[in-house]
């Protein structure tokens, strides 16, 4: 008997702001590292993973002036998860548009 799928939702947050982070990629994987999903963040930073297999799997934030974040979660069938995955502008890109 095959497991129903599993869907995952969730926002990416800016760890200084508090905000939704437009645009950003989130990737799930095994735990053998293959790829099943990828996708986009919404303007306020949400996003929706759906048709998961039941188990373990990573998701892995990223966006552009944005240190990479993972968070493990267990996804069980017909059940929606919800998580949430911090990420630290990276202060390089943050300096460079100040004013002097």
């Amino acid at each position: 008997m095959q497991s129903s799928p599993a869907r995952v939702t969730g926002q990416v947050i800016n760890s200084v702001t508090g905000e939704g982070i437009q645009g950003a990629s989130v990737t799930a994987t095994s735990n053998d590292g293959e790829v099943i999903a990828v996708t986009t963040t919404s303007e306020d930073g949400f996003f929706t993973i759906q048709n998961l297999p039941p188990g373990s799997v990573v998701l892995t934030a990223n966006a552009v002036g944005f240190g990479a974040n993972s968070k493990g979660i267990i996804l069980e069938s017909n059940i929606t998860s919800t998580t949430y995955i911090v990420l630290k502008p990276i202060a390089w890109f943050s300096n460079r548009f100040r004013h002097w």
